[in-house]
């Protein structure tokens, strides 16, 4: 049975890697990865401190909000467990985005609107072209994640548990009204609350350091795979972080390459959407 795995694992990598480097090199010839000058946004390291903390504190006071409403109506005792999981985890969405929004906010009407977009965009072709990249990108990130898969199968004869929150969409399934309001969460609340903490207040904070500005996205990869991981998946969260790394790269240079926040919007929306059609349809 190992043996199996371990060749299915084998032959999606070698075909995940043969993809992405024909679309890479398709993408390079179309010039996605030539870089025009970014009129880069003011943002202060306050800001970057406000939007981490407002958006933890987000996650964490609705749910906590939700379960005392829960409570007070008396449905606690009668709630099914995965439904109760659920709700709490739209509420963490909606708290998170909320949080985020006050901190972007904070900052000045010009340098919101640089974070958006620079002049001369339009933000629907730049949603646009954000949302068709993830055929360029998602076989890489496929493909990353299944040879560090192969590496832990060798080594540990074992499989990478499955994320914790692809278990719970798994579960609810059977709650049709829930799964498409936790995927439709998932799909635009997730996008625009990660892309404006971390593209557009923590990437732009740190491109202040940078001459070239595009190094900042390597910093902001590496927190954003951070924030990603789980303590409970142990080894698992080395080909997950891999993975989220790769995809966290490329939402950061397609930010620099259209000058518009709404391009890693797009994409990241695209890459969560495909997600959830592999699991719903698995």
């Amino acid at each position: 049975m190992e043996a199996i795995e371990f060749q299915e694992h084998l032959h999606l990598a070698l075909i995940s890697l043969v993809i992405s480097f024909g679309f890479l090199w398709f993408a390079f010839r179309m010039g996605f990865f030539n870089f025009k000058p970014r009129s880069c946004p003011t943002i202060k390291f306050w800001h970057v401190l406000l939007g981490f903390f407002l958006f933890l504190m987000g996650e964490l006071i609705f749910p906590l909000m939700l379960a005392l409403f829960f409570q007070k109506a008396g449905d606690v005792k009668t709630a099914i467990p995965v439904e109760g999981i659920s709700w709490s985890i739209i509420a963490a969405m909606w708290g998170g985005l909320l949080g985020v929004l006050i901190a972007f906010f904070t900052v000045n009407r010009k340098n919101r609107f640089l974070i958006f977009c620079d002049e001369g965009t339009f933000w629907v072709k730049s949603f646009f072209i954000g949302f068709v990249s993830v055929i360029f990108i998602m076989p890489l990130v496929i493909a990353v994640e299944q040879v560090i898969t192969l590496a832990l199968l060798y080594y540990y004869h074992e499989l990478p548990i499955e994320q914790n929150l692809v278990h719970r969409l798994r579960e609810a399934i059977t709650n049709k009204t829930l799964f498409f309001m936790t995927t439709g969460s998932i799909v635009t609340l997730v996008p625009l609350t990660e892309e404006l903490l971390f593209r557009g207040l923590l990437q732009n904070w740190i491109q202040g350091f940078f001459k070239c500005g595009r190094w900042s996205v390597i910093p902001t990869s590496l927190l954003f795979a951070f924030m990603h991981l789980n303590q409970s998946q142990g080894v698992s969260n080395i080909p997950l972080g891999a993975a989220i790394f790769i995809l966290s790269c490329f939402l950061g240079l397609v930010y620099e390459q259209q000058r518009s926040l709404w391009a890693p919007i797009g994409l990241h929306a695209a890459f969560n959407g495909l997600n959830i059609s592999m699991i719903y349809f698995s």
